[in-house]
């Protein structure tokens, strides 16, 4: 019975590998797109059709980390806003996970503690739930970081319809860049260097398995891909075939033109 219970148990640890792994992100004043595939998360464009964006669905175990903040363990679902070279504009993100109040203070603590700010303010604002804040808006925090000063990182509560568990948590991180360097994209995102193998096409169907990048797929950024992308290759066979449709036109048309013409039946009449 203790062998059988083994099993099942070493088998169960198998199977929730992948969901338990935590990708940690790095982050800086120029994090572009390849920093979240380089944790190993495999963001793809959203069913919606934005080319503005991709996300993480469904929610993954996250770690992000930019100059001195490192924030908590989170299983979120995000959305990932990307700029036209690439740079990232915004990350937004859902722990999904209704909380009790307690929870809410325990959970949110842990953000205070990774930005360097008092809960105090948190404490009060807990305690006399539901009273709003003073602008009437949920109780939520923001900083700016001192090493790359162009990332922001805030949480904020949303409510949740349940007595018991009536709070989630958001997170938003942003970077702030001169308005010259906000090129909004004109075409959908792509995967960065070193990972243009890989498909951004909307998870359909069963999500769930392809929502991380594993060992086999992850390649160093400055390898050379030497596999053709999948659409490039498409977009090169339909070009030889309309080639070969217009050779074959062609050819038709100088065959007839050159194939010798039979005298009609009037022409012979007037002849004879």
């Amino acid at each position: 019975m203790c062998l059988l219970w083994t099993g099942l148990t070493l088998c169960h640890s198998a199977l929730g590998e992948t969901d338990s792994e935590v990708h940690t992100v790095e982050l800086s004043d120029n994090a572009t797109l390849l920093s979240i595939f380089n944790s190993g998360l495999h963001p793809r464009r959203p069913a919606s059709g934005s080319i503005h964006e991709c996300e993480i669905r469904p929610a993954r175990k996250v770690q992000f980390k930019a100059g001195e903040f490192t924030l908590p363990v989170m299983e979120v679902e995000c959305r990932i806003f990307v700029l036209e070279n690439g740079a990232l504009s915004s990350i937004e993100g859902l722990t999904n996970v209704p909380l009790s109040l307690d929870d809410a203070f325990s959970e949110a603590s842990k953000f205070h503690k990774a930005l360097g700010r008092s809960t105090d303010a948190l404490k009060e604002w807990i305690d006399n739930y539901p009273a709003s804040s003073v602008n009437g808006a949920l109780f939520g925090l923001q900083r700016r970081s001192e090493i790359y000063p162009n990332v922001r990182v805030a949480y904020r509560f949303q409510q949740r319809l349940r007595d018991d568990k009536p709070l989630a948590m958001t997170f938003k991180i942003d970077w702030k860049r001169p308005l010259k360097e906000k090129k909004f994209r004109t075409t959908p995102v792509t995967p960065p260097p070193g990972y243009e193998h890989l498909s951004m096409e909307p998870n359909i169907g069963n999500p769930k398995s392809k929502s991380d990048i594993n060992s086999n797929q992850r390649l160093n950024h400055n390898e050379e891909i030497l596999t053709p992308v999948v659409g490039e290759e498409k977009e090169s066979l339909s070009r030889w075939w309309w080639l070969f449709f217009l050779i074959a036109t062609g050819v038709s048309v100088i065959v007839l033109w050159l194939k010798p013409r039979r005298p009609s039946a009037t022409a012979d009449t007037e002849q004879r």
